[in-house]
């Protein structure tokens, strides 16, 4: 048997408390809802507690897939969670199982620092290989991000008949204190010359009896404004967009 050990830290914008609770209790739940590829999670045996058994059931390469994932340690004290993946259908034959560990701390900005530990425990004196560790990383990575994302910027509503989206920014390291969050409506509108009118409709919350300053307002519009200007310009420049 070989155990090979791989660590990193990541910083997140998110505070511990709330990335956890997205990652451990409503990842259930979330996670088939932000990534795609993850088509369901299924509770197989327990209630969520260490030995809790579940099945991850994901597309890759246009076929469906499945991974056992078995709860080892939760510590939403210490923001601990420890899982060992234990079972798949794409584990080489030399894999035995992958044990991870995960645990958040406080950065200095208000997020977190992210720190995972994979073990990747082989067959006999097997070695994996760059690729499966690549691939390993790559879909942690994903994983990661897109629950960040959604924790970030909650989608409330999303109607594609009528052209609406609206979403709310709940948290971010550049909030200023008396700020608790930004929702956002957007309509889009068919315009006289074949093009769209744009509606957007911004609702800053804040705390007690704040207002937010003109310079927040400017600065804000300023990066809505460039980024539906990105977007508009790469729509532009590929007409066959669909």
């Amino acid at each position: 048997m070989g155990v090979f050990t791989f660590s990193e830290e990541n910083i997140s914008a998110v505070a511990p408390a709330t990335l956890y609770k997205a990652l451990v209790f409503d990842g259930d739940n979330l996670i088939p809802k932000v990534v795609d590829a993850v088509q369901s999670v299924e509770i197989l045996e327990g209630t969520g507690a260490p030995g809790t058994i579940k099945k991850i059931n994901y597309l890759e390469g246009g076929q469906l897939h499945y991974a056992k994932h078995k709860v080892e340690a939760v510590d939403k004290d210490n923001f601990v969670y420890n899982y060992t993946l234990v079972e798949s259908d794409t584990f080489p034959e030399t894999l035995d199982k992958i044990v991870v560990e995960t645990k958040l701390t406080a950065a200095p900005n208000g997020g977190s620092v992210v720190k995972v530990t994979v073990n990747y425990v082989t067959k006999g004196d097997a070695k994996p290989s760059e690729e499966e560790l690549k691939i390993g990383k790559q879909k942690g990575d994903g994983l990661f991000k897109a629950v960040e994302a959604y924790v970030l910027h909650k989608v409330e509503a999303v109607d594609k008949d009528n052209f609406v989206y609206n979403y709310t920014l709940v948290e971010s390291d550049t909030f200023p204190e008396t700020l608790d969050k930004i929702a956002v409506e957007t309509k889009l509108a068919v315009a006289p010359n074949g093009g769209s009118v744009v509606r957007v409709t911004v609702n800053y919350v804040t705390k007690g009896d704040a207002k937010p300053s003109e310079e927040e307002l400017k600065i804000g519009k300023q990066k809505g404004d460039g980024l539906f200007k990105a977007i508009e310009a790469y729509l532009l420049a590929n007409p066959s967009y669909n």
